[in-house]
């Protein structure tokens, strides 16, 4: 056994240094894979398919083998296939604990010879098996949880050149995000995040594909901060927003009290031939269920509820709470923290009484 478990697991090392020089050579130090294919480039990603085939298995047996030790052999070895499989599948995830503790109890039940091959197995558990554990899982973690499958962690984007959303989001700048249909969405919507006032959500509906498209733009995603949810009412009053007959203190937009009608965009609207909401100064309305109303924190340049209307849970991708809005995050050492440019709305008020009253009482 012994014989075997040294040649299994000098195999695996040579396998983990091909894969090392292969993804070096083939996709670091020539760029991608997939990008300007080159022999050597071939030879690598072979290479490298070959050591992950040939290593993966070459390891599988060495645990198969470690594992082995603990269930016995001789006579009795075909009857405790079974009980070796369950061990196997038990203890696989945590193998480096398991072969250290082995390896301890074997060093007190027999004491280790300066050449003892269990020397070399517990530095190899300590430099490579294990360290390579730790990396499975962390991998492991990112792959579950991305945006692909579970998408349970944020995920990091990029606003597109529009400054619809300055000065929280400006243009080209990033931001995290999580994904709205994440699997907690797919097994019961009831489940799905739920919205507050001022979030931030990234969505795309028929209207909004309809507007690019008609404008001779590529599509993407409307990018807007959540103002009033389902049951509340909105309205704008003298560049003031309104939701459930209160006045709403925004520091996260550009200009204090610069909420209005956005006349020219509607005509233009209109003019495309494409529905939307067109709402008025003054125009009060209830944002219907399982719906949102949304504006973009430039006001003044922000095509959002406005004009388009209200969007609906199912057309949202993305979302980033008002909460995380006000935290520091890293986005590899740069800092990022959104409301650091938001503006001090203690005078908002005061100069909403300056401004005359273009509503009716």
């Amino acid at each position: 056994m012994g014989k075997n478990i040294k040649k299994n697991l000098a195999i695996w090392v040579i396998c983990l240094i091909v894969f090392a020089i292969s993804l070096y050579v083939g996709g670091i130090q020539n760029g991608p894979f997939n990008e300007n294919t080159t022999p050597i480039k071939t030879i690598a990603m072979f290479s490298l398919l070959g050591s992950i085939l040939v290593g993966g298995i070459s390891f599988i047996h060495l645990m198969w083998q470690f594992i082995g030790l603990s269930i016995g052999s001789g006579d009795k070895k075909e009857r405790n296939i079974f009980k070796s499989i369950i061990l196997f599948l038990l203890l696989a995830p945590v193998f480096p604990i398991y072969l250290l503790i082995m390896l301890v109890k074997s060093f007190i039940s027999k004491k280790p010879k300066v050449k003892d091959i269990r020397w070399l197995v517990v530095g190899v558990n300590l430099l490579i098996i294990a360290p390579v554990w730790v990396l499975a899982y962390v991998v492991t973690y990112f792959v579950s949880t991305d945006e692909a499958l579970l998408g349970t962690r944020y995920q990091i984007a990029t606003i597109n050149s529009m400054d619809s959303m300055s000065p929280s989001f400006p243009p080209n700048s990033i931001h995290k995000y999580y994904p709205y249909k994440n699997i907690f969405y797919k097994i019961n919507k009831d489940n799905a995040y739920k919205f507050q006032r001022g979030d931030v959500i990234a969505f795309s509906n028929e209207i909004t594909t309809e507007a690019i498209a008609k404008s001779g733009l590529e599509n993407y995603f409307f990018f807007k901060r959540v103002i009033a949810l389902p049951g509340d009412t909105f309205e704008m009053k003298n560049g003031a927003t309104y939701v459930n007959n209160e006045l709403v203190v925004e520091p996260y937009i550009l200009e204090a009290n610069s909420t209005y009608a956005l006349d020219g965009k509607y005509a233009s609207m209109k003019k495309l031939a494409i529905d939307g909401l067109f709402l008025k100064n003054c125009q009060k309305v209830t944002i219907p269920e399982h719906k949102l109303f949304v504006l973009g924190d430039n006001r003044k340049n922000s095509d959002d509820s406005r004009l388009i209307g209200f969007v609906d849970f199912d057309d949202i991708k993305e979302y980033l709470p008002i909460s995380e809005q006000k935290v520091t995050y890293y986005e590899g050492v740069n800092p990022i923290n959104h409301s650091t440019k938001w503006r001090d709305a203690s005078k908002d008020i005061l100069e909403l009484q300056l401004i005359k009253n273009s509503c009716p009482n």
